[in-house]
């Protein structure tokens, strides 16, 4: 409980927070924040450069009430608002168990290492705060020493993989650690323990994602799946374990949106007689970056076969080699060989027969040789039979229920793992079953016809088929009516939420009762002085091939002289080496050129850009938001086109079609296409301006803005910034020096 008291004259002591009475009342609400965030407020007092912003204040009281109402609450708050602060400092004085579900590691680090120690520290409450994340994610010690033995084996060249007669002896996927990783991993398990065994409010568990290249994680984690922790030397230091007991004595979780679509799936959090596994019995969750959570919902409640079931199928026979040792292993490396022969069968004949340039596509291309890509009736009943695919299908689906009753007569080698095999393989068969049933309109055969797609992709190396479910309305709906009922306060926030400043689409998304408060925050950026835009109708259209080289020439005598760096977004990994090859021909001489995909990553291309503070950055997709460049670094934001959904895109595509059978004919462009393409629009523009000094320009290069009717729904959805009828004129405005004139 906090030991934070508030004292008014007119009002007396409020009850420390922690209790429903704590704030019984908008008007107490309203009193409590403006003491902290409010002029002459606590907050005022303790942070010199500390500004007063109505939009916190008002997001603030808003949820602070419906916290303690147990109501749902969604709120945009615009760039600048001070969100984070809005919605932690309720959370913190309400004493309450809160769990904060982002969408991104960004946020996540910024919440933990920034923005709860300073609110923690400024309300005077004693940090109780931890990240919880994937199982994965953590170190175990157990394979860390294999690594070290493999490391140290091959120095003394006493390690031959030959040696191993196993059917996984050549096919060993772990990498060698060298001596430098192995010195870090090491320090890293010190720290943690040193951590734990003095009990530091905010250890680290030696959590690794952050530390190590991907490459490496395999070799030094394990997933829950093949944890053997009772048999385990290292079971009463295991970290994934420690920062799972940790993570329900905390009172803020921050988890990221998938972790917490899982925690929905194995624990019911309304029933109170059942034990917490994942995250604590919370009283409250805050959803930011909540614009991304039916995409994230629809991703976490997919499920796939194809490449991973095989690193499945060869943890478990690593499993049985190192664990089971009365177990004859013969067998189960048979049918290890058996099931990979089926896999790669299936693989092959994907390659071999997906449409040229095409990485993905409906299941029914595979199934029915008439398949058509272009028919629009999402129940159109197909007859002829592609029955190669279906055979393979029915072979590979035949081999895993064999594969079945063998794990079952073998049960008593190790039961408590065999049977999670068990479980494993049995929903293997019933997600070919269905997959292979996607069109069935039966109900006793096929109950979820018309809510999922089914969908064939591949990678370089990898192939998966896929169900999807279209959208997550009816459970994250039925999920906040439980929220509702169990008086569990809900707030989904993000900068952008709303369409022409309606929360219609996000409310729909999501299953949200109609009636759910909303709030709409502006930034308290002054955009229309800190910012203006270009628009112009003789932009090339969407379909010239050669849009690309017309823009960037067009706009040569900005992009020449503008002092600061240069975003390039784009709408396609296409026009993005389109662009890459003509910014590099006219620009390198003079600028950086940065352009994602190429050897560095995405964190270390920004880190380059924010250094350079000249260089133009071209990206596509993960660019778009989540990036924050302050200052002049970036000081004009160019983008390429409306942010359109591919249609070819067989997930989307099953989604319109099916929302113009529910609404009318071509109701998905208004219902969906349209408001999400604004929405990812909303998050790109965004980037531009990230503080109150900031200055800049923005170019759409898409004549519809001015030549479409639906041209101003994206306007009017973005910042109220100037518009200039010329490129000198933003050149002006952006190379402005507020040293030599008062800002106008």
């Amino acid at each position: 409980m906090s030991k934070y008291y508030f004292k008014y004259d007119d009002i007396g002591f409020y009850p420390a927070a922690g209790s429903r009475e704590h704030c019984s009342s908008a008007l107490n609400c309203e009193t409590v924040i403006k003491s902290i965030l409010g002029e002459n407020g606590e907050f005022s007092k303790k942070i010199p450069e500390f500004k007063v912003r109505a939009g916190q204040l008002t997001m603030a009281t808003r949820w602070y009430q419906n916290l303690i109402d147990g109501r749902s609450f969604i709120c945009e708050a615009g760039t600048g608002t001070g969100k984070t602060f809005a919605y932690l400092i309720p959370a913190l004085l309400s004493g309450q168990k809160i769990v904060i579900a982002t969408g991104t590691k960004a946020l996540q680090d910024q919440l933990m290492q920034k923005d709860l120690p300073a609110v923690f520290n400024l309300l005077n409450m004693q940090p109780s705060y931890m990240a919880l994340k994937g199982f994965s994610n953590y170190l175990c010690r157990s394979r860390f020493k294999d690594a070290k033995n493999r490391y140290d084996n091959s120095l003394l060249k006493e390690f031959d993989k030959s040696e191993d007669n196993s059917v996984l002896a050549d096919e060993e996927e772990s990498p060698y650690l060298d001596a430098g990783i192995i010195k870090k991993l090491d320090a890293l398990i010190s720290k943690s323990l040193l951590e734990i065994n003095t009990g530091s409010l905010t250890p680290s568990f030696a959590e690794v994602s952050s530390v190590l290249p991907y490459s490496l994680l395999n070799a030094v984690t394990c997933s829950s799946e093949w944890c053997n922790r009772k048999n385990c030397e290292y079971a009463s230091v295991c970290f994934p374990y420690l920062a799972r007991v940790n993570a329900l004595s905390v009172q803020v979780l921050v988890v990221n949106h998938s972790l917490f679509f899982a925690d929905m799936v194995i624990e019911d959090r309304f029933d109170e007689d059942s034990a917490p596994i994942l995250f604590p019995k919370y009283q409250a969750v805050v959803f930011d970056e909540a614009h991304e959570l039916s995409k994230y919902g629809r991703e976490h409640f997919s499920d796939s076969i194809g490449s991973y079931d095989l690193k499945v199928l060869k943890e478990d026979l690593k499993y049985y080699k190192k664990n089971v040792q009365q177990m004859p292993l013969k067998p189960f490396e048979e049918w290890y060989k058996t099931l990979k022969e089926l896999f790669l069968q299936l693989d092959f004949f994907i390659r071999g027969h997906l449409p040229e340039g095409m990485s993905k596509v409906n299941l029914l291309y595979f199934k029915y040789f008439d398949y058509d890509k272009d028919n629009t009736d999402p129940f159109c009943e197909y007859k002829k039979e592609r029955l190669d695919f279906i055979e393979k299908m029915r072979s590979l689906y035949v081999r895993l229920g064999e594969y079945l009753r063998f794990l079952k007569t073998n049960k008593i080698f190790d039961e408590m793992f065999i049977q999670k095999r068990i479980d494993y393989v049995e929903s293997r068969c019933l997600l070919i079953k269905r997959l292979m049933l996607i069109d069935n309109k039966d109900p006793k055969v096929n109950p979820f016809y018309g809510r999922y797609v089914a969908t064939v992709g591949i990678t370089s190396r990898s192939f998966a088929i896929t169900l999807t479910p279209l959208d997550i309305s009816d459970v994250f709906g039925e999920y906040l009516k439980k929220c509702e009922i169990y008086k569990v306060g809900v707030l989904m926030t993000s900068a952008t939420l709303s369409v022409n400043h309606q929360f219609k689409k996000f409310i729909e998304d999501i299953g949200a009762d109609e009636h759910t408060e909303t709030l709409e925050v502006e930034s308290s950026f002054a955009y229309e002085r800190q910012a203006c835009r270009f628009l112009s109708r003789d932009f090339p259209s969407k379909d010239d091939g050669d849009r690309i080289l017309k823009i960037i020439t067009m706009l040569d005598p900005l992009i020449d002289k503008v002092q600061g760096g240069i975003f390039f977004l784009t709408t396609s990994m296409d026009a993005l080496s389109k662009a890459r090859i003509c910014l590099l021909n006219r620009y390198s001489s003079r600028r950086k050129i940065l352009c994602q995909g190429m050897a560095q990553s995405n964190a270390e291309l920004i880190k380059s850009f924010r250094a350079d503070g000249n260089a133009i950055l071209i990206g596509t997709s993960s660019f778009w938001e989540g990036v924050d460049v302050k200052g002049q670094a970036l000081s004009l934001v160019i983008i390429d086109k409306l942010p359109f959904q591919n249609f070819s895109d067989p997930i989307f595509q099953a989604r319109c079609q099916y929302y113009d059978v529910k609404k009318g004919k071509k109701a998905s462009f208004h219902g969906i296409s349209l408001p999400e393409a604004v929405i990812e629009l909303r998050q790109g523009v965004g980037r531009l301006i990230r503080h109150e000094n900031d200055r800049g320009g923005l170019i759409i290069c898409d004549p519809r803005l001015l030549t479409v009717g639906y041209g101003k729904t994206f306007l009017n959805s973005l910042p109220k910034m100037q518009t200039l009828d010329s490129l000198d004129k933003m050149l002006d405005f952006i190379n402005f020096s507020p040293e030599n004139n008062a800002i106008s």
